[in-house]
């Protein structure tokens, strides 16, 4: 069985803490020095015009193009730093390191819009335009590796699995880095309450998301939420809710990390909200496994309340397993009250 501790999750947490998050950092000077600097370009530019005799409005006009290379430049640097660091923890290469740049460069728009759409026919839309430009191979499979997984959420299960199964024959063109097939198989078992193929899932790809826990914080967090649905498919609802607590409890500490890192009001994005509502809803599921049944139905209504804050389409996925929960709590109390009657 899959296990992950609160101390390395702890662990994690100080590794995140620690972390310098460079771009956070990057912005956060932009915003906050932007006019001094230009302030203290334009008096140096009279400056130096009165020393050298050199037109100001040039001077000030190379200054601008140094900083214009400087806001390109550091952001760069900074993307293909994180991008190494990944690719080294997942097996990748060098080059593997460059194009993920280069990818988190050409659609980092996608990422925002997924944060705020979640998994909207907006961003599934989106997604279908860029892949109608794209050329590449490694792109072309990162992009369908996006589009699969917002389909899973869409619950359209067999357009999500033909993807799947169309970048699995591609592996050893464009590289597992960029399919991500171990998570697609084992979060779209999930999706569909397929346990069979979670366990042929897990077995399969036991190596890789071992070496996965312990790359960040989210990777843990997301390890947690694994580890409960490997509990509740092996009728272990007791370690299944201490998981599934685990996984909610780091995840608040995450976005707590995330809104002491901003110096502007951190806002929580839609993406966030439904992680929220999620954790909620799978902990409802497994107390009502345990037959805590008005506990679980407080956690039910938690996480409708996590979900009504969603300013975007909401999951069809959540509906589902939502709806579901819902109609056997439902019949728990028809069933008590037919007990009341007798």
């Amino acid at each position: 069985m899959m296990k992950i501790t609160e101390k390395e999750l702890d662990i994690l947490v100080e590794k995140e803490k620690k972390s310098d998050n460079l771009i956070s950092i990057f912005n956060n000077a932009v915003g906050k020095f932007f006019f001094p600097i230009i302030v203290i370009e334009i008096v140096a530019s009279i400056f130096i015009e009165f020393v050298t005799d050199i037109n100001v409005i040039l001077i000030f006009l190379l200054f601008i193009l140094a900083d214009s290379a400087l806001l390109f430049l550091i952001p760069l640097f900074i993307i293909f730093r994180d991008s190494v660091k990944v690719i080294r923890k997942i097996g990748g290469n060098f080059k593997d390191s460059i194009t993920l740049t280069s990818f988190s460069i050409k659609y980092g728009s996608l990422r925002i819009l997924h944060a705020n759409e979640i998994c909207s026919d907006k961003y599934i839309s989106a997604i279908d335009q860029k892949l109608e430009e794209e050329k590449k191979h490694k792109f072309l499979a990162s992009l369908n590796s996006m589009k699969a997984s917002a389909l899973y959420m869409q619950v359209r299960f067999t357009e999500a699995d033909i993807i799947v199964e169309e970048l699995r024959s591609k592996i050893e063109t464009v590289g597992s880095v960029f399919t991500d097939i171990p998570m697609h198989d084992i979060i779209s078992s999930m999706r569909k309450n397929d346990d069979r193929a979670f366990i042929r899932a897990i077995e399969k790809h036991k190596d890789y998301i071992e070496q996965q826990k312990n790359i960040s914080l989210t990777y843990g967090i997301n390890y947690a939420f694994i580890c409960a649905y490997e509990h509740h498919i092996s009728n272990d609802n007791a370690n299944a809710l201490r998981y599934i607590e685990l996984a909610e409890k780091y995840n608040n500490v995450y976005y707590k990390i995330l809104s002491e890192r901003s110096t502007k009001p951190y806002k929580e994005s839609n993406t966030m909200r439904y992680n929220r509502a999620a954790y909620k809803l799978e902990k409802a599921n497994y107390l009502y496994h345990l037959g805590r049944y008005a506990e679980a139905e407080e956690s039910l209504e938690a996480s409708e309340t996590i979900i009504a804050e969603v300013e975007c389409e909401i999951p069809p996925i959540f509906k589902k397993e939502h709806n579901q929960l819902l109609e056997s709590l439902s019949s728990i109390k028809i069933h008590k009250s037919q007990e009341q009657i007798k």
